[in-house]
Parts: C-alpha cells; sequence; structure tokens
C-alpha cells in the first residue's frame, strides 16, 4: 500500500514496523487543517494495513510540534456578522469535532503508535501525543 502525503513522510522501516513523520520542518510542523487531514487518513489505512504491527510518531527538523497553526484555523473561522451566537457557535464548533476526529483515530488504531517526541511539543501536540500508546521524549 502506498502513502503518499504533502504533510507527512511514511515509510516502511523493515519488521512490519511503520514510521509516520510530521514533514512541515520550517513551520515548526504546526498542524494546518490539511495536516491534520493527513493525520487522520494515514492512521485509518495503517489501521487495516497488514503489513503494519507497529507505528512510530515523529516529528522532522528541530521540533516535534509547535501545536496547530491557528493564523491558518482561525482564517476559515471567518463569522459573518449577521449569524445569531447559535449558527456563530456551529461554525466554530465544526473544526473542534475535526480535530477530535483527527486525534481518535490514532487513539482507535488497534497498532501500537509509540510517539517520539523532541524539542518542542505544545498546544495541540500533547493533545496529539496523547492519543499514542507509548510516549518517548527527549530534549535533543
Amino acid at each position: 500500500m502506498a502513502y503518499s502525503y504533502q504533510y507527512l513522510l511514511v515509510s516502511d522501516i523493515g519488521n512490519n514496523v511503520f514510521h509516520v513523520q510530521l514533514n512541515r520542518p520550517k513551520q515548526l510542523n504546526a498542524m494546518n487543517m490539511e495536516f491534520l487531514s493527513e493525520i487522520g487518513d494515514v492512521f485509518t489505512r495503517l489501521d487495516t494495513d497488514s503489513e503494519c504491527r507497529v507505528i512510530i510518531l515523529s516529528g522532522a527538523g528541530r521540533a516535534f510540534t509547535a501545536g496547530l497553526d491557528l493564523p491558518s484555523i482561525s482564517a476559515s473561522l471567518v463569522l459573518e456578522d449577521t449569524l445569531d451566537i447559535a449558527r456563530k457557535g456551529r461554525v466554530v464548533d465544526a473544526p473542534a469535532q475535526f480535530l477530535a476526529h483527527t486525534f481518535s483515530s490514532i487513539e482507535k488504531c488497534c497498532k501500537p503508535v509509540i510517539a517520539a517526541v523532541h524539542a518542542i511539543c505544545i498546544g495541540g501536540g500533547i493533545d496529539l501525543i496523547s492519543a499514542c500508546d507509548i510516549r518517548y521524549c527527549t530534549s535533543d
């Protein structure tokens, strides 16, 4: 099964171990909506891949992740002044539900997921690694 993504590098490193690497190093692997969509997709696919028995999740560059890419995500939350408060709430709730679904795909994956965390892991990154089965962290 081929895994090709814009913001993730996925490789079979042998012995049924797959490596998923967050790949936005210039942005410290900050997670935008496309990035989150790819995470949800890859873990859903790896869950059913018979060649995969273990997944290692890491980050490229000098940080594991700086969390959510807030400028990118907030740009998708443009609220019209004509909307009442309930409809504005639904607009804001949609990305939150999407984020929860994305991280749930990691948690629900029947393969053990090991987060290999280095340097920075803040904000939404904490939610991301909390969905993993094992977290191995190092400052370098």
